[in-house]
């Protein structure tokens, strides 16, 4: 065990014209803080593709944080993304879901799915103007008891690059 945290990963990209694929691998290295620290990792594989009229890109990412302070370290997520130019702007629309469990208790369970959408547009080359709002749906449950926080975002602003 090393004496301190370590982090390694290791990426591979293709892109062809509108098409981009993405895959990484990562592994976290705990300290040897206590004898039942189990090392965790995390693999995710991205795909995109630009259809001139929007891009799509979709992801997925299985991890196994290992065992550590965190209760709810192993599961899988994903993700599908659309991104079209509207009105001289961009709309961004994305809807994601996740699962994860204790390693130790898979009676103890996190669930969360969220969608967003969102509008930018550009008043210059250094100023663009945004707005978005999201919902996210967090349920975590147990062989006993399920409790339900539900989340609503909406922000706004303008962005001036100097």
């Amino acid at each position: 065990r090393p004496t301190a945290d370590q982090y390694n990963g290791v990426g591979l990209k293709y892109a062809n014209g509108p098409f981009n694929a993405a895959f990484v691998a990562s592994q976290q290295n705990y300290a040897n803080t206590a004898a039942d620290v189990k090392n965790g990792k995390a693999f995710s594989l991205t795909a995109a593709y630009n259809f001139g009229v929007c891009k799509v890109a979709a992801e997925g990412q299985y991890f196994n944080m290992g065992r550590t302070a965190e209760a709810l370290n192993k599961g899988w997520g994903a993700i599908v993304s659309v991104t079209a130019p509207v009105a001289g702007g961009n709309v961004l629309a994305s809807v994601g879901y996740k699962d994860a469990k204790n390693i130790d208790n898979s009676d103890v369970k996190n669930k969360v799915w969220n969608a967003g959408l969102a509008y930018t547009y550009s008043l210059s080359k250094r100023t663009t103007l945004y707005a978005a709002a999201g919902y996210t749906e967090d349920k975590d449950e147990t062989a006993t008891s399920s409790a339900k926080e539900k989340t609503t975002e909406v922000v706004a602003g303008l962005v001036h690059k100097f």
